[in-house]
């Protein structure tokens, strides 16, 4: 049998899109040979077990906004869109727990919840689109990951189709689940390299009652750095008091992000939570009188619909530096995060590269934007700031979430591989011993 035939007896036992419709599905310039819908969880089990046995490789496609993660595939024959896979299979609102499809996007998921006063606090760029279980894959992340964590510390459980045909679930369905081998953490961030998954389990929150934003501006990366230290260090969070969020715009975001501010510096962006409008406003002060004693050029504090407009542009700051062709992760001690800034900044000048920076400071990440026309500049610099990042220690990384081929040709995206590679491989073995998932996307080419 060839593997055109091959291809397509697996393919044919699935709902299969017009070939037209599989320019939707292209993986860093890799067409599929087909693309196919599952109706079922069974569907993707079965399929998978078939491509095993064929050899046919398959990736999955949720909402497909972080399928520009990941190293260019060195094969492709199906991809299989979990775009039908939702539906709440249960939602117990006293329990805080919902289990449902994952194919259900987030943004449909908090609407659900929103009903009951409730929401997963989960909050990645184009969270309207973005599926469950992509986001799952994929380890995405947003605003709120200061105060509640991130997929890690929110995901209860999971449900995953494997290659050998079986429906595997791993975690459960309560918030308290300690007993075994949390084996559910192995799929977050797994890119889908070790198995479709096809449900999950979140612990949910109260949505808080009293928001607002706290807004300042530094004319100095220095002054920042101290009054962000001094915010971390003196103002405490706990579930719906304090701040949930804390992000930094370098001048260059700021600059793209108000065009209409003639106020240029970096931005302190603070999302303030209160269980009392007056303890909302005691706190408010309290940054007040932070940011002044630091030097803070102007501050302003949002509202109501301003308020929650200005979250939703920050989650989605992959839309306002758009323009920008290449958005890396860095993960660094925070103490490092205004070093790391500088780096940036020394980089992009020597090299005549356009950057933009937003950084997560009270979790230790940034994400930098990039853009030349010289690809070997632009390599260049992710290369030099990958190896400073790498020198830190501590487990530092630089992870390129999305940039041109040629970029992905000159640069792995995910940088050296770790002394627990030879470990990761064995897992991979094991869950996907003929290596059909994902072929040469995740770390080390796995």
């Amino acid at each position: 049998m060839s593997r055109e035939e091959a291809i397509e007896r697996v393919a044919s036992r699935l709902r299969l899109l017009s070939e037209k419709e599989t320019s939707n599905f292209i993986v860093d310039g890799v067409r599929p040979k087909a693309v196919v819908e599952a109706d079922s969880e069974e569907d993707v089990a079965m399929l998978l077990k078939s491509a095993s046995e064929e050899g046919v490789t398959v990736i999955p496609w949720g909402g497909g906004t972080m399928m520009s993660l990941g190293n260019i595939p060195r094969s492709l024959d199906i991809v299989v869109s979990l775009r039908r896979l939702n539906k709440i299979i249960e939602y117990s609102p006293e329990d805080l727990v919902v289990t449902s499809g994952a194919g259900l996007t987030l943004g449909s998921l908090q609407s659900l919840l929103a009903k009951n006063g409730q929401f997963l606090p989960l909050d990645p760029p184009y969270s309207d689109d973005a599926t469950l279980g992509g986001i799952v894959s994929s380890n995405a992340f947003g605003p709120l990951r200061y105060l509640y964590g991130g997929v890690r510390d929110l995901l209860l459980g999971v449900r995953v189709a494997g290659t050998n045909g079986a429906l595997m679930r791993f975690g459960g369905k309560v918030v308290k689940n300690v007993a075994g081998y949390d084996v559910k953490k192995l799929f977050v961030g797994s890119l889908g390299t070790l198995g479709i998954i096809t449900q999950t389990t979140f612990r949910l929150y109260a949505i808080p009652e009293f928001e607002e934003s706290f807004i300042s501006i530094f004319k100095s990366l220095d002054d920042a750095s101290n009054a962000i230290q001094e915010i971390l260090r003196n103002i405490h969070s706990s579930i719906g008091i304090g701040i949930s969020s804390v992000e930094v715009l370098d001048p260059n975001f700021w600059r793209i992000f108000k065009q209409s501010d003639n106020l240029e510096g970096y931005g302190l962006a603070i999302r303030v939570l209160g269980v009392t409008k007056a303890a909302l406003m005691r706190r408010v002060k309290e940054l007040e009188e932070l940011t002044k004693h630091n030097n803070c050029a102007k501050s302003m504090i949002l509202d109501g619909s301003e308020h929650l407009s200005f979250w939703k542009e920050m989650q989605n700051h992959p839309h306002i530096a758009s323009k920008l062709s290449t958005r890396c992760k860095i993960s660094t001690l925070i103490s490092r995060v205004p070093d790391v800034i500088r780096v940036i900044q020394e980089k992009g000048k020597i090299h005549e590269v356009d950057y933009c920076i937003i950084a997560h400071p009270g979790i230790g990440m940034l994400h930098a934007y990039f853009h030349s026309d010289d690809y070997n500049n632009l390599s260049r610099v992710l290369i030099d700031l990958r190896s400073y990042v790498v020198s830190v220690g501590h487990g530092s990384s630089l992870v390129i979430e999305s940039a041109p081929l040629e970029i992905k040709r000159l640069v792995d995206v995910w940088g050296p591989v770790r002394k627990d590679f030879m470990l990761m491989k064995a897992i991979k073995n094991v869950f996907d011993p003929r290596g059909i998932l994902c072929p040469g996307r995740y770390v080390g080419g796995i």
